[in-house]
């Protein structure tokens, strides 16, 4: 048995387990001195993911036309949920927050995008932007969702959704919604534009439409209202791409997978 004591000018204190005199040991003697071996534990290519990879291609889809994608938190907070008209009794509460602003779970990508054009305005004339994000919504209790039945509170449901954004401080605004219209075709071809019923709080009043796709409402194309984007022209296309996404999509992805063992389509 070796004992061994640690340097007393080793102050970082970043030798405190075996793991650790393995890992000097390798760096006083060259890793490239020892000899690569493979792990003992098979390893095996994880099961096809149709959601995930179609997720994949749609990014490289949307980035194709020009646009810039973002990463936001999937956190709020409560001021910033009531300027879009979002109660806070619809969100999930975080129970240990990162930080005091981030104290709710977002129900819709749209608040954190617009902080984007915020963010982006200040500094550039006009720009595309979109993230794909999931929105988490409450499901109440015993209702069998996200199996959560009878056990407490349900487990939230997340929606993956794509929310793109045109920014302009010059022109009426007609060119970016435009544009977005044809980002919407396509993601889900053949989708429907109409004229909306009503317009939300941060909506423009006179410019908001649904999209119908295969007989189901998927999202919404709509100019921000003149108060939400005050720098110029905001148009945003919100689409549900759990609904978007095509049927036979997931099934061909399955039935390739089920064709060719051992590989991953």
């Amino acid at each position: 048995m070796l004992t061994v004591t640690v340097p007393s000018w080793r102050a970082t204190k970043d030798v405190s387990i075996a793991e650790d005199l393995v890992e000097e040991i390798g760096r006083m003697i060259g890793y490239s001195s020892i000899p690569p071996q493979p792990p003992l534990v098979p390893a095996a290519p994880p099961p096809a993911s149709p959601e995930r990879e179609f997720q994949y291609a749609l990014r490289l889809q949307v980035a194709a036309q020009g646009f810039t994608e973002v990463y936001n938190y999937s956190f709020l907070s409560e001021e910033r949920a009531a300027r879009f008209g979002f109660a806070e009794a619809e969100h999930v509460h975080v129970l240990n927050p990162i930080a005091s602003d981030q104290g709710l779970m977002r129900v819709s990508l749209v608040p954190r995008i617009v902080q984007n054009i915020e963010d982006n305005a200040r500094h550039m004339g006009e720009f595309r932007l979109f993230e794909i994000g999931n929105e988490v919504h409450k499901v109440a209790a015993g209702s069998g969702a996200a199996g959560g039945a009878g056990v407490g509170d349900a487990l939230p449901r997340q929606i993956p959704h794509l929310a793109a954004a045109v920014f302009s401080k010059d022109g009426d605004g007609q060119a970016g919604l435009f544009e977005l219209k044809r980002l919407a075709e396509i993601v889900a071809p053949g989708v429907e534009v109409e004229r909306a019923d009503e317009a939300r709080g941060f909506e423009h009043p006179k410019r908001v439409w649904r999209l119908r796709w295969q007989g189901e409402v998927v999202g919404r194309l709509f100019e921000l209202h003149p108060s939400q984007c005050e720098a110029g022209r905001g148009a945003i296309l919100d689409v549900d791409v759990e609904g978007a996404v095509p049927a036979e999509a997931g099934r061909s992805a399955a039935q390739g997978a089920a064709a060719v063992p051992g590989e991953r389509v």
